[in-house]
């Protein structure tokens, strides 16, 4: 069995194991519709009701999304990233006390560090630094700012 469905079950009944085992495929859908439509507690019942499952499979499913409905989510938002996630961000200002410019002296710039692992495989961790101005860093505020706004209109 999954180890990921493992820790979804019961310990103290092995009923509900044995239940789920037997009907892996039909549990994972549904269980996996469930996570993606965000359904409620009384959507799940209402489509266990339409599923075509003993009375066993719908009360072992419906036990496990009781206890587990954020455990699940969870989960399946993980399995929906495909590319690197932003683990750390940390930055530090700094201020130039020697160039070949006289007019970039005493500027003050960011300097920034992104940390990200990839989303399959969490060992595997990127690093980024980079310096930016006062400019660059109003622009890139921007720019989070109008992503903010496209973000929550979903």
């Amino acid at each position: 069995m999954d180890p990921k469905v493992e820790s979804l079950l019961d310990p103290e009944d092995p009923a509900e194991r044995s239940v789920v085992e037997g009907n892996m495929d039909v549990c994972g859908e549904i269980l996996s519709r469930a996570s993606a439509g965000a359904w409620t507690m009384s959507m799940m019942e209402d489509h266990v009701k339409e599923a075509e499952v003993s009375a066993e499979v719908a009360e072992a499913l419906l036990r496990i999304w009781r206890r587990n409905e954020p455990k699940i989510r969870e989960e399946a938002t993980k399995q929906s990233f495909w590319g690197n996630n932003l683990k750390r961000l940390s930055w530090r200002v700094d201020v130039s006390t020697k160039s070949r410019y006289v007019e970039d002296l005493n500027e003050p710039c960011a300097i920034m560090e992104l940390n990200m692992s990839n989303a399959r495989d969490e060992d595997k961790t990127n690093t980024v630094k980079f310096e930016i101005d006062r400019d660059m860093l109003v622009q890139m505020n921007e720019e989070v700012n109008r992503l903010q706004e496209l973000i929550s209109t979903f």
